[in-house]
């Protein structure tokens, strides 16, 4: 309820929230959610390190974040 954007790609969705966090679901080929793990989520999992976003962005292998400093951070393959 509280996301601002949402991308979905492939086999996984993410959904970048309201206090500027990043939550993934899905496949999880790559590591493409973010959690450190290559585990299928079927529920919402927090991306790692990251509390600052203000836009994301995906591919099948990969997902990406503009932070608020206007550096980018990616995760996957």
């Amino acid at each position: 309820s509280n996301a601002t954007e949402v991308i979905s790609r492939g086999d996984h969705t993410c959904a970048l929230l309201s206090d500027k966090t990043i939550k993934c679901w899905g496949h999880n080929t790559y590591g493409v959610l973010g959690d450190g793990t290559w585990t299928q989520r079927n529920t919402p999992v927090t991306v790692l390190g990251i509390s600052n976003a203000i836009e994301i962005s995906g591919h099948i292998q990969h997902t990406c974040a503009l932070l608020s400093d206007k550096t980018m951070k990616c995760w996957g393959g």
